[in-house]
């Protein structure tokens, strides 16, 4: 299995003014662009788009989780 990877896109603001992003995860050599909610985790948007990423503890202390950042920035929850 290879390492995920996520690259995080720019903002905007939907109608009701929320800032919302898209990140493409790409996860087992399928790369996919879903859009995120400021607050979820990698893990958390991976599992909404349907991706089976690997997970164990699901607090980010084990690393099962962790994943390369090809673009952007992210900071741990």
């Amino acid at each position: 299995m290879s390492e995920p990877t996520a690259t995080t896109g720019a903002g905007s603001r939907d109608s009701d003014g929320v800032v919302t992003e898209k990140v493409t995860i790409e996860l087992d050599r399928r790369t996919t662009t879903v859009p995120y909610s400021a607050g979820d985790t990698l893990l958390q948007t991976a599992r909404m788009a349907g991706l089976a990423a690997p997970s164990s503890c699901e607090t980010g202390s084990c690393a099962t989780c962790m994943a390369r950042l090809a673009q952007g920035s992210a900071r741990m929850l």
